[in-house]
């Protein structure tokens, strides 16, 4: 968001993952230097469900993220 609260990345599970998965971090925004431009680092999260303007998909709902 504007203020930087939050953290949208998109998780890949290796570097030939074209896929991967949409995930947000609500309240984790300042653990971004954490995942910038990083290789590997360490998520906890859950599994839910974003519905945006009529569309519905799967994303990952991060609880922490460590490097």
């Amino acid at each position: 968001g504007k203020s930087e609260d939050h953290l949208k990345v998109k998780v890949v599970k290796n570097k030939n993952d074209r896929n991967g998965m949409d995930a947000i971090g609500f309240n984790l925004g300042g653990k971004s230097d954490l995942v910038k431009n990083k290789v590997k680092f360490d998520i906890a999260y859950t599994i839910s469900e974003n519905e945006w303007n009529g569309n519905v998909s799967l994303q990952l709902l991060l609880k922490d993220i460590k490097a």
